[in-house]
């Protein structure tokens, strides 16, 4: 027997409410603030191997040419970056002294090296102020 407000058996009714539930979303890029907009997209662009996609106003994407990783949309803005971000970016790589020379070489600067609870990284700014962080461990198989 259903109890009252129960769906009856064998209804999707309770598998509609759940689909209703859960979101429908997902991230579409990152989005980073920048005064020099030529300046960020050039060190990302020789920083991850990203190439350019469309730009249009205040606005010029960089995205992975293999699909692979998170879409870069950059976004000119009149003010300087004042604090810290609340959201970053974090890169891994099995070398992380060679990644944070080679970053640093592009115009990165490393803020301070981090080891805390078993792992270790490098907190970096980008030419334009961002805060990313440089992780030591492997990036994903491809």
């Amino acid at each position: 027997m259903t109890q009252p407000g129960a769906d009856p058996p064998g209804t999707s009714v309770a598998a509609d409410r759940s689909a209703q539930s859960r979101p429908n979303l997902r991230i579409a890029e990152a989005v980073l603030d920048c005064n020099r907009p030529e300046v960020a997209l050039a060190f990302w662009e020789a920083a991850l191997g990203y190439e350019r996609g469309w730009a249009g106003g205040p606005f010029a994407e960089l995205h992975d040419p293999q699909a692979r990783g998170l879409t870069l949309l950059f976004q000119q803005v009149p003010e300087a970056k004042i604090v810290k971000n609340r959201v970053h970016l974090d890169l891994t790589t099995p070398d992380m002294p060679r990644e944070v020379a080679r970053l640093s070489s592009l115009g990165a600067g490393v803020l301070r090296e981090v080891s805390e609870s078993g792992a270790r990284w490098t907190v970096m700014t980008d030419p334009e102020g961002n805060e990313f962080c440089v992780v030591a461990g492997s990036p994903p198989a491809e």
